[in-house]
C-alpha cells in the first residue's frame, strides 16, 4: 500500500493497491452497479446507432454508436481507461445536445443527466475508485 498526500480539508489520503489488491477486495469486484453503467452505455450505443440511421449511413451510425460499446466492454472488464471514455461518452452527449437543442425532448435531457451522473460517480465513487483506480479513501493517520 502506498499512501498518498493528504487532503488540506479532511485529511484524508488516497491509498494505492495493486490492481489484485482491488479486485479481490469485495468492493473491487464486479457489482450489480458496473452491470447498470455498461448496460446504460449500450443504451446509449443503440441510441446513436438509431440517430445514426436517421441521419444517413450505416457506417455512419456505426460510428456513433462505437465508443459507448466499448466503454460498456471496458466497463465489465474493469479496465481504468474506461473512466477517462465516460468522460469523453458524456461529453459528446452534452455537444450533440447542445447542438441540437434539446430537440430530443425529455428523453435527451435524461440522457445527458445520467451520462452526467454516471461520470461523477465514476471518478467520486468508492466502489468504481477501488475497481478501476486502484485506490480508496484512508481514514487513518498512517504516521501515527
Amino acid at each position: 500500500m502506498v499512501y498518498g498526500a493528504p487532503d488540506t480539508v479532511t485529511g484524508e489520503r488516497w491509498v494505492h493497491v495493486s490492481r489484485a489488491a482491488a479486485h479481490a477486495h469485495p468492493k473491487g469486484r464486479l457489482h450489480w452497479a458496473f452491470w447498470l453503467v455498461a448496460l446504460w452505455l449500450f443504451g446509449v450505443a443503440v441510441w446513436e446507432f438509431r440517430a445514426g440511421l436517421a441521419a444517413g449511413s450505416i457506417g455512419w451510425a456505426a460510428a456513433l454508436a462505437v465508443l459507448p460499446c466499448v466503454t460498456g466492454v471496458l466497463v465489465l472488464l474493469r479496465a481504468p481507461i474506461a473512466r477517462i471514455l465516460l468522460i469523453i461518452v458524456a461529453a459528446t452527449t452534452i455537444y450533440g445536445s447542445v447542438t441540437t437543442g434539446l430537440d430530443g425532448g425529455f428523453a435527451q435531457l435524461a440522457k445527458v443527466l445520467v451520462s452526467m451522473a454516471l461520470t461523477i460517480w465514476m471518478w467520486e465513487g468508492e466502489r468504481p475508485n477501488l475497481a478501476y483506480g486502484y485506490r480508496f479513501r484512508g481514514k487513518a493517520n498512517p504516521d501515527g
